[in-house]
């Protein structure tokens, strides 16, 4: 049932014995270091919860196709960076959880909400969630994921099945994504953490590389349409164009390195972020095509 998910594995028994058995509770809170796979398990953990067929449905029925298509409307994820924020506000506890909690499930027998990074709600919104912790209709099931337990209200914890994750053995690290120095394994220390943050940062300067390709050889409407990697992560965004700097410069396309630039300082500027991009691209495609 688990078998797919890296290291805890008397918490693989203990969750595939609550799916076994239909004891589900109400809420629980895995807890744990980051990068120890908490989220993952939590997913696995929702959709079985949410699965209309038995242990072994092998995703045929409707909740589980759904669920893997980030589509069921029975299972909602929470986390602090949606509101561009470092915390999780009262705001999206209200909207997320508290107003929709008593709705009964569309498709599932339950509904599952996933707190990701529970430890970041500020204290307002914790005291919005203990009121439905607290007197929980009996189809909702809640799980809070954290790092840090200490800065949840003690009336959260105490209505919290808890589950406590372990650091990954060196063995289990190199399960997950491959052998690796013995520095290397003391660097991760137990988290794969590390090792997510550096696998994502490579593949965005990867897609970055995949634009210049395509500034180069497809059609600017194909262009438009295939730059997620800039018109989605504004966060990050002078990261992305410094390095796609470094890329245009290794490639002799020095040209095109002004409209990067110009394009830094109207982000900077708090220009119209899209329509920044869009001139960045479409400038940068005309250039590299000759249709100035």
């Amino acid at each position: 049932m688990f078998e797919n998910l890296v290291g805890n594995n008397e918490i693989k028994n203990e969750l595939e014995n609550i799916i076994k058995t239909g004891k589900i509770a109400n809420s629980y809170m895995f807890s744990g270091i980051e990068g120890i796979g908490k989220k993952r398990f939590a997913r696995e953990f929702a959709k079985h919860i949410l699965c209309l067929k038995d242990i072994n449905c092998n995703n045929t029925c409707d909740s589980c196709k759904k669920f893997d298509a980030k589509s069921n409307p029975d299972y909602v994820e929470i986390d602090y960076g949606e509101y561009k924020k470092d915390i999780i506000t009262i705001d999206q506890i209200r909207e997320k959880v508290v107003n929709n909690a008593n709705e009964k499930p569309i498709i599932s027998n339950k509904k599952v909400y996933v707190i990701d990074n529970a430890d970041r709600m500020n204290e307002s919104a914790q005291n919005a969630l203990l009121k439905t912790l607290e007197e929980p209709p009996k189809f909702v099931v809640i799980i809070l994921i954290v790092s840090n337990d200490n800065v949840l209200l003690p009336t959260i914890k105490s209505r919290c099945v808890r589950i406590k994750f372990s650091s990954l053995s060196n063995d289990e690290i190199e399960k997950a994504i491959g052998k690796k120095t013995d520095d290397e394994l003391e660097i991760l220390n137990g988290s794969l953490k590390d090792y997510e943050q550096l696998n994502d940062k490579l593949e965005k300067y990867r897609q970055i590389i995949d634009l210049i390709n395509n500034l180069k050889t497809k059609d600017l409407l194909y262009v438009l349409n295939n730059s997620d990697i800039l018109y989605k992560n504004k966060d990050e965004i002078m990261n992305l164009l410094n390095y796609m700097n470094v890329c245009l410069l290794n490639n002799g396309m020095l040209d095109l390195i002004s409209i990067v630039e110009k394009t830094k300082q109207k982000v900077k500027m708090n220009n119209n972020y899209e329509m920044t991009i869009d001139n960045l691209l479409i400038k940068s495609w005309k250039k590299i095509n000759g249709k100035e």
